[in-house]
């Protein structure tokens, strides 16, 4: 909102470059009179505003809500495999560090109830999904949040420390953040069966409707 209101427009009458002969109607932009003697004060607050509350405040939400389902992740495995020790301890009536360490020389895991271990596989695979898209996230913006804070201490302090090359930089950042999006296809498509299966249904514009149950006469 404050970059809306920042400039004043005024109508003037110049003259048309390609007919010298004719007067057209154009406009000059200035500040507006509310921030044209505090034009360094106005962009520093607003870069700084938008540092703290569009780049390190999310950025910091993103770390933390990426550690926080990693450990969700462990604590999954970790609950599954005392569970399965559990079972088979039930089952054999022995020890299930004994059951733990001979499924772990023979290499595999014991076999488990369809349904428990189909849903368990879906929602661990739902949540490295969120985990790598997250994870991406943190990648693209995580550079770029440092990268403006660079830029807003050198403009606000006088202090050279990127130089000429803002422009380099930035073409660099936008180019990371335009290949986010086809990467973030790519893991939706690779990690998600229910993903593809709609994405397939709208490729071959297939309409997918519930059957519907006809009424029954009183």
């Amino acid at each position: 909102m404050p970059r809306f209101t920042e400039l004043h427009f005024t109508p003037i009458i110049v003259q048309s470059i390609l007919r010298p002969s004719t007067a057209i109607s154009g406009c000059y932009f200035d500040f507006a009179p509310t921030i044209g003697s505090h034009v360094g004060l106005h962009f520093s607050l607003y870069y700084w505003f938008r540092i703290v509350f569009c780049h390190l405040v999310p950025c910091s939400l993103l770390v933390g809500l990426n550690i926080r389902l990693g450990c969700t992740i462990r604590r999954s495995k970790h609950r599954h495999e005392r569970l399965m020790r559990e079972k088979l301890r039930c089952q054999t009536g022995r020890r299930p560090n004994d059951d733990a360490d001979e499924l772990r020389q023979a290499g595999r895991r014991p076999k488990d109830d369809g349904p428990v271990r189909l849903g368990s596989r879906e929602g661990n695979a739902a949540t490295l999904m969120l985990v790598a898209v997250v994870g991406l996230a943190i990648v693209v913006e995580v550079p770029l949040a440092c990268f403006v804070v660079i830029v807003v201490v050198e403009n606000t302090l006088g202090v050279a420390l990127v130089g000429g090359s803002v422009g380099v930089v930035t073409a660099f950042f936008n180019l990371f953040i335009v290949l986010g999006y086809p990467v973030n296809f790519v893991i939706y498509c690779v990690m998600s069966r229910q993903f593809r299966r709609t994405l397939a249904d709208v490729v071959r514009m297939r309409e997918v409707t519930s059957p519907v149950t006809p009424p029954t006469l009183p």
